[in-house]
């Protein structure tokens, strides 16, 4: 089977799709680590507040890495052999110019699955997971 023209929105659902689970599985081991780092309740600074919000924008920078330049580059070189030789150059470009908006969505995947698990979580866990968005009634230590 070749793909042609007409094949590329198949392609890019495919692309889609693929980065929208990474995200949603992200989020997920992203939260298991955040709940894993201990309560760290002393008069300084609280520095496990600091590492979970470290952690939390490791993973969206991470999956934003993977999803950009691994999965993009990755499974548009898996597809090429498969394309029409003719069309290829105009189906790769399509493609690769659809790799920024659904990273874009991965990254909206991300975030969302985390605030909601946290905040789900936040009556079986305590607010280990939600403060990475919101401790001592601050978004994110700032507003």
């Amino acid at each position: 089977m070749q793909y042609s023209l007409t094949d590329i929105e198949s392609l890019q659902g495919k692309l889609a799709f693929i980065m929208g689970i990474a995200g949603f599985v992200y989020a997920i081991l992203y939260i298991l680590m955040t709940i894993a780092i201990p309560y760290n309740l002393t008069i300084r600074k609280q520095k496990d507040i600091f590492f979970r919000r470290v952690l939390f924008f490791t993973g969206l920078i991470s999956l934003f890495s993977l999803n950009y330049l691994v999965f993009g580059d990755f499974m548009i070189a898996g597809w090429e052999p498969m394309m029409d030789p003719d069309y290829s150059i105009n189906i790769k470009g399509e493609l690769i110019t659809f790799v920024i908006i659904s990273t874009s969505i991965s990254v909206a995947i991300y975030i969302l699955t985390f605030w909601l698990v946290a905040k789900f979580l936040r009556s079986i866990f305590g607010y280990k997971p939600w403060t990475v968005f919101v401790s001592k009634g601050k978004k994110f230590g700032l507003f």
